[in-house]
């Protein structure tokens, strides 16, 4: 008589075929992938000095290139919930036409059609990160003041902004944007410790990459170029791209330096090292300040106190020393691979099968 085992038998090799449909499809049983980070802008200017207003109070010089920045950086931002504003980090309102970081981001977000809040004083930063954290704080983007010019990042300031420097990388991979200024990287330290910036700059020598052009399609050659730059980053720079490089100071590799950093959907890691304030002294010489006419739009949002103006550089290589190499980053993009242990769990899942059963749809068998 023909007997069939069909439950048993047939359930297991229904199980294996799966498997195999699966792995032939390159679609395995995965996590659902993360969201896209937010745009960011890092640069080793202090452009927040090289700017000003003319006559009709549009932003000049580097201040232009600020407003063109923000441009670049808004489409890009995702973060759900945002109001819209800029939170100004390290600097207070001015009504200042030249040389003066509160009034840059003030004129210059204005123009790119955003509200500007002020957060002066390490207390008032460590508080828009409380506020950030309970919902409370929703802006679009986050500016950081940077060093250079008047009214810009004191050392409680910098402090404040190393030791929060995991609430701004949850805040850039969730969409937000971010564009900073200047020397004062202890924040981006803490968050990639083998990278660095290096003193010091140049002028007039800039240019972008392939992934500047595409990242800020609004910034032109000269708006780069308004004024002096004072650092470049080296290192492992992980999902930053290099936006902007310099064609006359070479990195320790002597690759031209990278002088912004960025891209417009960055992801950054999110632990934190301890990283001391760095300070030093600039050796190239900077331009002829900007000098202006009229006096800008005044930014609607108050400060919570005057600032120590600070202005400082990145630690200089020493002579011979030897910085890693840019490291092309992980763009996360690509064909699926496959998945080894859905590979190896159906091979295991095949092993005993063929030990404890017979790989038949019916078995005869006499009565």
């Amino acid at each position: 008589m023909l007997r069939t085992r069909s439950l048993p038998l047939l359930a297991a090799m229904a199980l294996v075929a799966a498997l195999a449909v699966l792995l032939v499809s390159g679609a395995p049983p995965r996590a659902a992938q993360a969201a896209l980070g937010g745009p960011v802008i890092i640069g080793g200017d202090d452009l927040t000095d090289h700017g000003g207003v003319d006559e009709g109070g549009n932003p000049l010089e580097g201040w232009l290139y600020i407003q063109r920045a923000i441009e670049n950086i808004t489409p890009n931002v995702s973060r759900s919930g945002n109001d819209g504003s800029i939170a100004a980090l390290g600097s207070a309102p001015s009504n200042s036409t030249c040389c003066n970081a509160g009034a840059a981001i003030g004129v210059a977000g204005a123009k790119a059609g955003h509200a500007v809040n002020y957060f002066e004083g390490a207390a008032a930063i460590n508080q828009f990160f409380t506020d950030l954290g309970s919902g409370t704080a929703k802006p679009a983007i986050i500016w950081i003041a940077g060093t250079g010019a008047s009214n810009d990042l004191d050392s409680e300031e910098r402090a404040a902004l190393a030791d929060n420097a995991a609430q701004i990388a949850g805040f850039v991979n969730s969409g937000g944007g971010l564009m900073s200024h200047g020397t004062a990287y202890e924040w981006l330290f803490a968050l990639l410790p083998n990278a660095q910036a290096l003193c010091c700059g140049s002028s007039d020598d800039l240019y972008f990459t392939p992934d500047g052009t595409a990242a800020l399609p609004g910034v032109t050659t000269t708006d780069i170029n308004a004024g002096p730059w004072h650092n470049y980053f080296e290192g492992d720079l992980g999902g930053l791209k290099v936006l902007v490089r310099s064609s006359s100071v070479l990195d320790a590799n002597d690759n031209d330096a990278a002088v912004i950093i960025g891209g417009a959907s960055v992801t950054l890691p999110t632990g934190k090292s301890s990283v001391p304030v760095r300070t030093a002294t600039p050796t190239s010489t900077p331009a002829p300040k900007a000098t202006a006419t009229s006096v800008p739009t005044t930014p609607t949002s108050t400060a919570t106190a005057a600032s120590t103006v600070l202005a400082a550089v990145a630690t200089p290589r020493p002579a011979g020393a030897v910085a890693a190499g840019i490291r092309a980053p992980s763009t996360g993009s690509g064909p699926d691979s496959r998945n080894g242990s859905a590979l190896t769990f159906a091979l295991l899942a095949g092993a005993a099968l063929a030990a404890g059963a017979t790989l038949t749809v019916a078995g005869m068998r006499k009565k």
